[in-house]
């Protein structure tokens, strides 16, 4: 019986669509108690971005910079969990979260989830613009 031929393609899509979807996560340890922070899907992390653009004196989303107050508020949001896998923030939150202090529980829980994210918030950070709602010096 001939060998079956498996194209290069077909070897890729068998590695990566059609494998197991596996996401990091991190613990992190405040108050005494343990969280979960979750590394989002690709479409999760597009909103978290989109909800963190600088907008342009026009208006419109700035492509190329991103708020890192707005950053790191959204991607706590999103990306924090008990150790039971339920969410401890929504977007009711907001308010509250943005007004924290820098340097607070919103940067370490939003620092963590932009690394599984996979954005470096620092050198986000040099292609950002400091805001009103901006909790960092971005210069």
């Amino acid at each position: 019986m001939a060998e079956k031929v498996v194209s290069l393609k077909d070897k890729l899509r068998a590695k990566t669509v059609g494998a197991k979807k596996e996401f990091r996560q991190e613990e992190v340890l405040f108050n005494g108690e343990t969280f979960i922070v979750k590394q989002p899907n690709v479409a999760q992390r597009a909103y978290i971005l989109s909800k963190s653009k600088i907008q342009s004196a026009m208006g419109k989303d700035d492509p190329d910079k991103v708020d890192i107050g707005e950053l790191m508020v959204w991607a706590t949001i999103h990306c924090t969990y008990t150790p039971d896998n339920e969410k401890v923030f929504d977007e009711s939150d907001y308010e509250s979260l943005i007004s924290q202090p820098a340097g607070g529980f919103v940067d370490v829980f939003g620092g963590t989830a932009t690394r599984l994210m996979n954005v470096d918030s620092e050198e986000t950070a040099k292609n950002s613009e400091a805001t009103p709602n901006d909790n960092f010096s971005t210069k």
